[in-house]
């Protein structure tokens, strides 16, 4: 497979965002530099970090030749969606780009991880967008997830597979179809998506993104789907860029729970404006939830969604740089 597509001349782009993780970033590049670097270009898009990770990886950059790479800097932390699309931007300038691998910068990749990717879709033309095994980093025989559901009348989405022992029989047989999202922590994707359906929508910020992607190829391309190469193993360090970890013990941060309360409604008035009303009254057994949990500023959150409004004060973007 590698060499069919070294013939016809076209590329596979990595975008990786990095936001002060420099040693998460540097370890996915590594495993990167393993696979095959006449078929990949890298693109880095730092979004303003706060500590040193630019020049951690300018340094890099330069002290490596396996990879060809590219350091963006983008401005400002623009979010996931927003920091991955200024590399997809560079990416489809290139006219011999294809496909393009959003992975989160604190992944690495097994060594025939891309070669399972491209095997998949050269196989199933009519996948869009296709999805790796997450595997957890610091226990490689368990499973995050292989893709993901959504339930519309509550807002909440549930991963595939997730805490189940790795297996490669099991992950086989798991049907493509039953997705309604690939994770967005190794996302392969079609050029023909980018070019038709668009980018990552950039209102979210954090969470929702990978599934309002598939929701609006499957709408505006209903002939394109969802994929699922088990075989492409990615392993995964849960919580590195929100804060939370529940395998750790670390099962709040309110930067994540923010968004995660506002963008599944955000996603669910978008595209199911039916149960947006049942979402939205669920709000109300979430804040019940957070103050339970003495999670104040959660719970106020919560109780802003249930009348359908959140003012600015509460993002935790206007009061920290780091997720607290």
């Amino acid at each position: 497979m590698r060499c069919e597509y070294k013939k016809t001349g076209t590329s596979v782009y990595v975008v990786l965002i990095n936001w002060c993780g420099v040693e998460d970033t540097i370890a996915c590049l590594r495993s990167l530099a393993v696979l095959d670097s006449a078929l990949l270009k890298v693109i880095v898009c730092d979004n303003a970090s706060t500590d040193d990770s630019w020049t951690k990886l300018t340094a890099y950059v330069e002290s490596q030749a396996a990879l060809e790479i590219q350091l963006i800097q983008t401005g400002a932390n623009l979010g996931f969606a927003g920091g991955n699309n200024v590399g997809l931007r560079v990416a489809l300038a290139d006219p011999s780009m294809q496909f393009v691998w959003l992975l989160n910068n604190d992944t690495e990749v097994d060594q025939g991880a891309l070669d399972a990717l491209l095997s998949y879709m050269a196989l199933n033309e009519n996948v869009g967008i296709c999805g790796s095994t997450l595997l957890y980093m610091d226990q490689k025989d368990l499973i995050q997830a292989v893709g993901g559901q959504f339930n519309s009348w509550l807002g909440t989405s549930k991963h595939i597979l997730g805490h189940e022992s790795y297996s490669p029989d099991l992950c086989r047989a798991v049907d493509p179809s039953s997705l309604d999202y690939v994770v967005g922590a190794s996302m392969f994707v079609r050029r023909q998506v980018l070019e038709q359906v668009g980018l990552l929508e950039e209102d979210y910020f954090l969470y929702c993104e990978e599934i309002d992607w598939a929701t609006r190829m499957k709408r505006k391309l209903p002939e394109l789907k969802l994929g699922y190469a088990p075989d492409s193993l990615v392993y995964h360090k849960e919580g590195a860029s929100t804060g939370a970890n529940e395998r750790q013990g670390k099962t709040y941060s309110y930067f994540s729970d923010y968004f995660f309360i506002t963008s599944r409604l955000k996603f669910t008035r978008k595209f199911f404006p039916v149960q947006r009303w049942v979402v939205q009254l669920s709000m109300a057994l979430v804040a019940v939830n957070r103050a339970r949990r003495r999670q104040w500023r959660s719970m106020r959150v919560a109780l802003c969604a249930l009348v359908g409004w959140v003012p600015k004060g509460l993002d935790p973007r206007q009061s920290a740089s780091r997720p607290v």
